[in-house]
């Protein structure tokens, strides 16, 4: 099986929106419909955007294919490039930001049994703004 990607999607991939976000798109590129254990996703993220900040218990690998952004991963902000990798233990608050003015693209593999995505509490996102780059980069839901 071959996905063709033809400048803007994979033909046959699953696209999604993004939780209402006109900013994210999601292409689910190969996972339960293929019998993988595991979803193999891209993330489109529009200059300005951003995923949701959230936790969960499922772990997240993720590449960064294209673009520049930032990455909130616990307490640490990253600046990402392209081919940049990131792991996102369970439990983490995390969020992908495209504050770079260009879009970005990652690719993030989960299992495809996972748990439901958890807001942060307000004293999580309270201590997450105690630090100003945190502040000045991330979008608070």
């Amino acid at each position: 099986m071959k996905l063709e990607f033809n400048g803007e999607s994979w033909e046959g991939s699953r696209k999604y929106e993004y939780k209402g976000n006109k900013d994210v798109i999601k292409f689910v590129l190969f996972g339960k419909e293929e019998g993988l254990n595991f979803e193999v996703r891209v993330f489109v993220i529009e200059p300005g955007g951003a995923t949701s900040l959230e936790k969960h218990q499922h772990m997240h690998a993720v590449l960064v294919l294209e673009g520049k952004g930032s990455a909130l991963v616990d307490k640490k902000l990253y600046d990402i490039k392209p081919f940049d990798g990131i792991f996102v233990p369970p439990m983490t608050p995390h969020q992908f930001i495209a504050n770079k003015g260009e879009r970005l693209k990652i690719l993030c593999v989960v299992d495809v049994d996972r748990d439901r995505p958890q807001r942060l509490s307000e004293d999580e996102i309270l201590e997450l703004l105690k630090d100003e780059r945190i502040r000045e980069v991330i979008k608070v839901q």
